[in-house]
Order: C-alpha cells, then sequence, then structure tokens
C-alpha cells in the first residue's frame, strides 16, 4: 500500500543491516514529502498494517471497518 501511493519502500537505508532494523523496528518516515497528500486516515491505517507485533497488528476484518477503506469503498 504505501509503495503504491509513494512509490518508494516504506523502509530505506543505506545498508542491509539498516533497512533491516527499520523493518525490525516497523517504523516509517510519515514526514516523507512523498506523503503530503496522503490523508491521516491512510497514514492510521498504513501504521497498523506495518505493525511488527502479530498480535498488536490489525486484521483483515478491522482493515475493512477503518474509517479510510470504508471511505475508499464509497468512492
Amino acid at each position: 500500500m504505501y509503495f503504491c501511493l509513494t512509490g518508494k519502500f516504506p523502509f530505506a537505508g543505506f545498508s542491509r543491516d539498516e533497512v533491516f532494523n527499520k523493518i525490525c523496528s516497523g517504523k516509517f518516515d510519515t514526514d516523507d514529502t512523498s506523503l503530503k497528500s496522503v490523508s491521516p486516515e491512510c497514514i492510521d491505517i498504513m501504521r497498523k498494517m506495518i505493525t511488527v507485533d502479530v498480535r498488536k497488528r490489525i486484521n483483515p476484518v478491522e482493515i475493512l471497518a477503518h474509517p479510510w477503506f470504508k471511505k475508499m469503498l464509497k468512492n
């Protein structure tokens, strides 16, 4: 989803280790200029989908109930 919206991968770095550490942390840069036109609801659902802890990660039912997804289904 992140790549489709921005044309970039959510985790970038100068080395494999740097990218791996970012993936393990599950944190991506929401201040990136490529996300400037992305709604806060969209960033919220992406953040929830990228959550590292599978017990805390949003599941398919919750994704379909998320305000961003509901809004996209109406369009």
